[in-house]
C-alpha cells in the first residue's frame, strides 16, 4: 500500500508524499486516518513513521506490523491485519503446510479430480492444476487408455520382455507365458518328454515319447502308435503312426521304424525277393557254399549239402550204408534183397546172369541192357506202350506203378489212331445213308415220267390240277411197292 503523509497542523490540507495525485476516496481515507491518529487510535496492518502510515511488509501483520507471519513457503504470505496465511493453489492448512486432500485440487482445494480424470485408470491428480496422474498400465490425458501391447508401467514407458510368447502385466511387467513356455521372459520351452501346458504344469503321458508342449498330444516316434504311444506297428506296417505298408517278401522281417527288410536265410534283395544264387547261402546270400559231390546241392538257407539219392555225408561223398537207399539214405532195401539194393532207387541189384535179353550186370549191380531193351532186368522192349515199373517200397511201405516216357508216347499214338478210325467209319456210314436216299428219289421220278407218257387219256378222271392228299399218299405207296418187287429190281439191274 502506498505510504501517505498527513500535516497535523492543517486538518483541511492533505499532502501526498512520493505519490501521484490522489482520488477523492484516498483523500477521505487519509482524512479518516488523520482523525483516527489524532484521537490516538492505532490501525491493524499499518505502521506510522514520521507522520506517514505504511502498510505492513510481507511477513508482518498486526498493530504497527509488530507480529510475524508463520506461513510456509507454499503461501503468498499472510493477511497484514489478521495474519491468516494465503495458500498457493494445491495447499491448505493454517500455515499452508499440507497439500490438498487426495482427489481435490486448485485454490482452496475446492476442485475434484474425478470431474476430469478416468476413475479406472487414474491414481490421483495434481493438487495444483488438476493434471491426471495415471495408474501404472494406463495412459492418456484422462488416464482412460491401457498401455499399448509390448509396454507397461507408469506412463507405459517400460518395454515387455516376453519374447512374443506371452503377455506382460501392464502394472508390474511380469510375463504371463503362453501354454508350452515358462521362465521370467517365457524363454524356456516345456520339456518335450516331461511337461506341457500353462506354466509347464502338466506331465506328459507318452511312454517316454515326446508330447506337444502346448496341448500335450503324444508325438509318437516311428514304429509306435496310440494315444499314449503304447502300441507297436503290426508286422505289415512301419513308420510314423504305422501307416506305411511293408514290402518285404518270403517271410522277411520288416523294421517297424524304417521299413528295411531283414531277409530269411536263402533270400536276398531290397525286399528279399531273390533266391540265393547257386553257390551261396544264408541271410543276404553273402556266404559261400561248400562243395557238394555226386549231384548234391547247397541248401540256400543253411549252407548244408543236400545229397542226391544214394549219397550221404557232409559233402555227399559217401554212398548209403548197406541195406539203405534213397534221399538221406532213410529207406530200407526191399525184403527180397535187404542187403543188395541200388542206393539211389532201392531196386534190387542184379547178379551175373540175371539180366535178360542179352543184358549184362555191371559192377554197380545195374543191368546194362542190349540195344532195343530196357528196364531193371532188360525185360521190356524200347518204346513199348506201357510197362509196370516195380518201385522199391518207400519208407511208408507203399508200392507205385508208373509209365516210362516211351510208354506214354505209345499210348498217346494209339488213342489218336483209334479216334481217326472212328471218324472214318462215321463218314462212310453217312455216305452210304445219303447215297441210298438219292437212288430211291431218282427212280421214283423216272417212274412218274413213264406213267405220264404211256397212260391213255381214259385215265384222266377229270381231277387234273386237283390235289387230294389221300390219293397222293396211296399212289406213293403203290410206287414204293412196285420198286421193291423182284421184277423191278431185275429191270433195274438190266
Amino acid at each position: 500500500m502506498v505510504p501517505v503523509s498527513v500535516n497535523l497542523d492543517s486538518k483541511e490540507r492533505i499532502v501526498r508524499s512520493r505519490a501521484p495525485l490522489v482520488t477523492m476516496a484516498t483523500i477521505v481515507q487519509v482524512y479518516v486516518l488523520h482523525v483516527t491518529l489524532a484521537s490516538a487510535v492505532k490501525l491493524q496492518g499499518y505502521v506510522y513513521v514520521r507522520n506517514v502510515c505504511f502498510q505492513c511488509q510481507k511477513g508482518r501483520f498486526g498493530m504497527n506490523c509488530t507480529q510475524t507471519c508463520s506461513c510456509s513457503a507454499q503461501s503468498t504470505g499472510c493477511d497484514p491485519e489478521t495474519g491468516e496465511c494465503n495458500c498457493l493453489p494445491g495447499y491448505t492448512g493454517e500455515q499452508c503446510e499440507h497439500s490438498c486432500p487426495r482427489g481435490t485440487w486448485g485454490q482452496g482445494c475446492n476442485n475434484v479430480c474425478k470431474d476430469v480424470c478416468s476413475t479406472m485408470g487414474t491414481e490421483t491428480c495434481s493438487p495444483i492444476n488438476g493434471a491426471c496422474r495415471c495408474k501404472p498400465g494406463y495412459t492418456g490425458m484422462n488416464c482412460s487408455s491401457a498401455c499399448p501391447t509390448g509396454s507397461w508401467g507408469r506412463n507405459c514407458v517400460n518395454t515387455c520382455t516376453c519374447n512374443g510368447r506371452g503377455k506382460c502385466d501392464l502394472v508390474t511387467g511380469s510375463c504371463d507365458c503362453d501354454p508350452g513356455y515358462n521362465g521370467s521372459s517365457c524363454q524356456t520351452v516345456c520339456s518335450s518328454t516331461q511337461s506341457w501346458g500353462k506354466r509347464c504344469s502338466h506331465l506328459c503321458n507318452c511312454n517316454g515319447a515326446p508330447c506337444n508342449p502346448v496341448d500335450g498330444r503324444c508325438e509318437c516316434p516311428a514304429g509306435k502308435k496310440g494315444h499314449h504311444c503304447e502300441q507297436e506297428c503290426s508286422a505289415y506296417y512301419f513308420g510314423i503312426n504305422c501307416v506305411q505298408p511293408c514290402r518285404c517278401q518270403n517271410g522277411a522281417i520288416c523294421d517297424k521304424t524304417t521299413g528295411a527288410c531283414t531277409c530269411q536265410p536263402g533270400w536276398a534283395g531290397t525286399f528279399c525277393e531273390n533266391k540265393c544264387d547257386d553257390g551261396y547261402f544264408g541271410a543276404g546270400c553273402d556266404q559261400q557254399c561248400p562243395v557238394c559231390y555226386h549231384g548234391g546241392s547247397c541248401d540256400p538257407a543253411t549252407g548244408q549239402c543236400q545229397c542226391a539219392a544214394g549219397y550221404t555225408g557232409i559233402n555227399c561223398q559217401q554212398m548209403c550204408p548197406v541195406g539203405y537207399y534213397g534221399v538221406g539214405c532213410g529207406s530200407k532195401c526191399p525184403s527180397v534183397c535187404p542187403h543188395n539194393c541200388q542206393p539211389d532207387v532201392g531196386v534190387c541189384k542184379c547178379t551175373p546172369g540175371s539180366c535178360l535179353n542179352g543184358g549184362v550186370c555191371n559192377s554197380q549191380g545195374v543191368c546194362q541192357c542190349a540195344a532195343g531193351y530196357e528196364g531193371d532186368r532188360c525185360s521190356q522192349t524200347t518204346g513199348q506202350s506201357a510197362r509196370l515199373v516195380n518201385q522199391a517200397p518207400q519208407s511208408g511201405g507203399n508200392n507205385s506203378v508208373s509209365l516210362s516216357n516211351g510208354s506214354v508216347a505209345g499210348l498217346a499214338v494209339g488213342i489218336v489212331v483209334a479216334i481217326a478210325l472212328m471218324a472214318i467209319l462215321i463218314v462212310l456210314g453217312m455216305r452210304r445213308y445219303y447215297t441210298g436216299r438219292f437212288l430211291r428219289s431218282a427212280t421214283a421220278v423216272r417212274y412218274d415220267h413213264r406213267d405220264s407218257v404211256n397212260e391213255p387219256d381214259d385215265d384222266d378222271d377229270g381231277m387234273r390240277g386237283f390235289s387230294n392228299p389221300q390219293y397222293e399218299e396211296s399212289r406213293e405207296n403203290r410206287v414204293a411197292a412196285e420198286l421193291s418187287s423182284p421184277t423191278h429190281e431185275n429191270e433195274t439191274d438190266s
